[in-house]
């Protein structure tokens, strides 16, 4: 059964799992509220001049992860690996609460999004929670890897893909060695078995 991302947060609350933060914080002070609450999922629900709010380590320890699959934190690593062979083959569908607001060319904005350095080194703001799905270019064989999103314009995004084992680098060189761009898909959010 599928829980909307309100009522998870909440069972989260009664959980105990969760610091909730409903007075508005300004995006450069979203890390510092995350550094003191590394034990609990953070919900800041007003982010000043965005419209979104952000929840972050929505499974950020085993405690959390036992809690979500309702097993002990001594069976989260065979719970994963159970459930992640009942995999249901995708549908594709007409229309779906991702689907509401569908933004392309000029009309995608970045900026919309509570973009903030996690660390002060940082080049750029990120997005962290993002899975990356491409498809190799001569196998099909998918991808669907976490990795870091770097903010760069309005409407562009850049990918850390500097580590050579990683199979998104390894699909895009072999796109550009046929002279191709690779075409991939960027969640934000998703399944958090993906991310587990």
């Amino acid at each position: 059964m599928q829980q909307s991302l309100s009522d998870f947060v909440e069972s989260m609350d009664k959980a105990g799992f969760l610091v909730r933060i409903k007075d508005e914080v300004r995006v450069d002070q979203v890390p510092k509220i995350m550094e003191a609450n590394p034990t609990k999922a953070v919900l800041i629900e007003k982010i000043k001049d965005t419209e979104f709010s952000v929840l972050a380590n929505a499974y950020s320890n085993q405690e959390m992860f036992a809690w979500a699959m309702g097993c002990d934190k001594t069976r989260t690593g065979l719970e994963m690996v159970a459930r992640s062979k009942g995999r249901v083959k995708w549908e594709t569908v007409t229309t779906a609460p991702c689907k509401e607001v569908i933004l392309k060319g000029d009309d995608v904005d970045l900026t919309r999004l509570p973009l903030f350095l996690h660390h002060d080194r940082d080049g750029h703001a990120y997005t962290n929670d993002n899975l990356f799905i491409s498809k190799h270019p001569d196998t099909g064989v998918y991808d669907w890897g976490i990795y870091r999103s770097m903010f760069r314009t309005k409407n562009e995004k850049s990918v850390d893909m500097t580590c050579t084992s990683h199979r998104q680098r390894i699909h895009a060189m072999a796109a550009a060695a046929k002279g191709q761009n690779l075409e991939v898909a960027i969640v934000l959010g998703g399944p958090t078995i993906d991310k587990i």
